[in-house]
């Protein structure tokens, strides 16, 4: 074999090996990719598996994938072939069992509940006889009082509560304003179905009867309301 020979037959061989360093790195980079893309879309990881007290329902709730740059989960929420997808706003932390919660009412019919702290816990309705069984569902979670007062002769009084709302389309606060007789049961005067987000409530009597409620916000009225009532 002559030296020209020598020559184009090691050249040809280093050719090949790079080639060869080429394709490894290119399948390498490509199974990374592929993997992370797997992590990050398709890899599900069971959240909460619950059975109904009769053991003939079983709810699912599975993370698909994981989320990516502080985005929300998809979270998978399933019965059988039926199922449905949902997103979950936790501050790019990985969801786990507190984050989901079911209850059953029945043996076919339960509330299913999402919470992540960037949301308002997320409400879903199960009932195993329908066709399609899974429904977004807005309810009252939590009521508290944030102002009473009563008239100057002690007979009547006015109650102001807050109520929260799970996730949905309707406002996630609202105010309700009860009166009647002290010691009695309040009757409901208004609703104020709308977001009332660092308000204030002032109530004055200008009668044991009669009573303005305003409601504030930043040292600006946004509604008043008269009350009269009637002695009992």
């Amino acid at each position: 074999m002559d030296k020209e020979q020598r020559f184009t037959g090691a050249k040809r061989s280093r050719l090949g090996c790079f080639l060869w360093a080429i394709i490894v790195i290119f399948l390498s980079i490509a199974l990374l990719v592929g993997n992370f893309y797997y992590e990050i879309e398709f890899k599900k990881r069971t959240l909460l598996l619950s059975s109904s007290p009769d053991h003939t329902n079983t709810i699912e709730i599975v993370e698909k994938g994981e989320p990516s740059f502080f985005g929300p989960s998809s979270i998978r929420v399933k019965s059988g072939d039926k199922q449905i997808d949902r997103l979950l706003y936790n501050d790019g932390a990985r969801p786990n069992e507190s984050n989901v919660d079911v209850k059953w009412n029945r043996d076919n019919t339960a509330l299913i509940t999402l919470s992540g702290r960037e949301q308002r816990p997320e409400t879903i309705e199960f009932n195993g006889e329908k066709e399609h069984p899974f429904t977004n569902v807005q309810l009252d979670l939590k009521s508290e009082t944030v102002a009473t007062s009563i008239s100057p002769d002690q007979t009547h009084m006015i109650e102001i509560k807050e109520t929260i709302r799970s996730q949905g389309e309707k406002p996630e606060e609202y105010l309700t304003i009860y009166y009647g007789s002290q010691g009695g049961e309040l009757k409901e005067y208004k609703k104020l179905d709308q977001l009332l987000h660092y308000s204030d409530q002032m109530i004055e009597w200008t009668s044991p009867t009669h009573a303005t409620v305003n409601i504030v916000r930043n040292d600006k009225i946004l509604e008043t309301m008269d009350i009269e009532m009637k002695y009992q």
